[in-house]
């Protein structure tokens, strides 16, 4: 385990994500939550690449959405985190029923939603996202699940990140910042505001 987590989960909290792993290993192999050769590494490539969110997410009460959650990244780890107003989307059913073990064995709040995104009618203060989509795909996901005041989106993205960018301009008006990932060199943290469709997607 990298110290670097410490910057951004207490020291309380590292017997929960401990248990948290024990239960993506035990059911990783017939549920495919994380590539097996990444299980080695899994406090970095997953849990300290998730949790390196936090800063950007501000205030723990606001209500957050994981979009494609898969093995809750980053839902379950920023739940374990203290983040007290979280949804987590999963449509295929097996990874949802390992999500709803995790909830309750570790006693979070988190709720998880077993459907598409596109068939959600919440609103949501801020849309979480990792390796689930394109930018392009997000943004008509995010825009369904958005207050009308606008709402804030916080994206995982590879090193296609600022093609990914272009990419959605043409369809897309927002602002965006980027910055560093600090597990993979070339990745970035995207943060969305201000997102409006410029018409036809």
């Amino acid at each position: 385990m990298n110290n670097t987590i410490y910057n951004y989960v207490s020291h309380e909290t590292i017997p929960i994500y401990e248990r948290y792993i024990e239960l993506i290993k035990k059911w990783n192999r017939k549920t495919g939550l994380v590539q097996a050769d990444t299980l080695s590494t899994i406090w970095e490539r997953h849990i300290l690449d998730s949790v390196q969110i936090i800063p950007y997410l501000k205030d723990r009460s606001n209500s957050i959405l994981d979009i494609g959650t898969g093995g809750g990244f980053p839902g379950i780890t920023l739940s374990i985190a203290g983040f007290n107003n979280m949804d987590l989307c999963e449509s295929n059913i097996r990874k949802t029923v390992f999500l709803e073990e995790v909830v309750r064995l570790l006693n979070l709040s988190a709720r998880v939603i077993n459907n598409r995104v596109e068939n959600i009618n919440k609103k949501y203060d801020i849309i979480v996202s990792r390796a689930c989509a394109p930018l392009n795909q997000l943004f008509y996901y995010m825009e369904n699940v958005s207050r009308e005041t606008g709402s804030t989106g916080v994206f995982l993205k590879g090193k296609t990140a600022l093609q990914e960018i272009e990419e959605a301009q043409k369809k897309w008006n927002f602002s965006s910042q980027l910055f560093p990932s600090i597990t993979s060199e070339g990745s970035k943290i995207i943060i969305v505001k201000n997102l409006q469709s410029k018409g036809d997607k």
